[in-house]
């Protein structure tokens, strides 16, 4: 746990227990509709949102929580979510005796809450772009059976790329150019960042890089590569220009060609 100090420590505040189906045991998020995934029918925190960082607390190290709440895609749907987050905050502080810094955020995973990002960003303190899902919502493809036909679809030429492997830069690009835009214009340097497995992408990470985005939140093997995309895209974008290449003209004669003489 040392490795965390004083490091923000992103929780994704995932309600699984949506009550979608009360009479069933509570679904895997995966297996619940789109419409009562994630942000939507929950009003609490799941009991170990409210333990882990207290748990950190208690073992003497400090860290920067940041709580994060998915698939947003109405201010209003944040207001009430961050509402429960500052509740539960002040009861545990108070419970536990400690003082905690947080910052409380969302994933911008729909078309609506990337074009909406300025008024959301009047509550989300930073935003996280889940490329996954946004890619699903933006091409209206599910990544579940893509398999079926992303082959076809790059022998066709549709499409150039997997587009779950690495960002539509045209498509599922401009909504995040966007929000990242209108996120900055509301609450100017917002904290902006991926999390995927677009994030182990090199041309991904450029593109992250390239409008704006600050970090990345992916699968274990794939922060080296992403690491290393970014630096070389920070390298290009400090890099001048390169001139203009000049042939130097030489006086010597070409061989087996006659020169006049003055």
């Amino acid at each position: 746990m040392r490795i965390l100090e004083r490091s923000p420590v992103n929780r994704l505040h995932w309600p699984v227990a949506s009550r979608w189906r009360l009479d069933r045991h509570p679904p895997r998020p995966s297996e619940a509709p789109l419409a009562r995934r994630a942000v939507r029918g929950v009003d609490d925190l799941d009991p170990e949102s409210r333990k882990s960082h207290t748990k950190l607390q208690k073992a003497g190290i400090k860290v920067k929580p940041e709580v994060m709440i998915p698939l947003v895609g109405f201010k209003k749907e944040l207001d009430l979510q961050v509402a429960v987050v500052h509740r539960v905050a002040k009861e545990v502080m108070t419970e536990k005796k400690v003082k905690l810094n947080y910052l409380v955020g969302t994933m911008i995973e729909v078309p609506r809450g990337a074009l909406t990002a300025d008024e959301i960003a009047q509550t989300a303190e930073f935003f996280s772009f889940g490329t996954n899902d946004l890619t699903q919502t933006c091409l209206g493809m599910s990544r579940d059976d893509s398999g079926s036909f992303i082959a076809p679809y790059q022998e066709l030429e549709i499409i150039k790329k997997n587009p779950f492997a690495s960002i539509d830069q045209t498509g599922v690009g401009q909504p995040i150019k966007i929000a990242a835009e209108r996120g900055n214009a509301t609450r100017p340097g917002i904290k902006l960042g991926i999390c995927g497995e677009h994030g182990g992408d090199p041309d991904s990470a450029k593109f992250c890089h390239k409008v704006g985005l600050t970090y990345v939140s992916s699968s274990p093997f794939r922060v080296p590569v992403a690491c290393l995309a970014a630096a070389q895209a920070a390298l290009e974008e400090e890099a001048p220009p390169r001139p203009p290449s000049r042939r130097r003209r030489s006086n010597k004669p070409s061989e087996g060609r006659a020169t006049a003489s003055p």
